[in-house]
């Protein structure tokens, strides 16, 4: 395990000593045990952070997969109307064939 050395404002090390003696622990105990737990707390809303910003990229994502559904339906929709008025134009042209021999 590491060892590091602190400064303390005046009276907070008062402080851990009495929460430590509350919990039934060292002074160091106390400190590691509140440094974890706030070191926990962060990574843990930082988690919910990403979460939620997943949740809305795959909303977002899924929205532009609607919409290119869509615009290719509508594609595929004029391109068959497209064929279908050439096919009408190339068999009312004088001249066309008739399909019949």
């Amino acid at each position: 395990m590491d060892t590091i050395l602190i400064r303390v404002p005046d009276g907070m090390k008062n402080k851990i000593a009495m929460r430590a003696r509350a919990n039934n622990r060292s002074m160091s105990g106390e400190v590691l045990d509140i440094l974890q737990r706030e070191m926990g707390q962060a990574r843990t809303e930082r988690i919910r952070e990403l979460e939620a910003l997943c949740e809305e990229l795959e909303q977002q994502l899924a929205s532009l997969f609607a919409q290119q559904s869509i615009t290719r339906d509508r594609l595929e929709s004029a391109r068959e109307e497209l064929m279908r008025r050439k096919l009408v134009v190339s068999i009312d042209e004088p001249g066309a064939p008739s399909g019949d021999t």
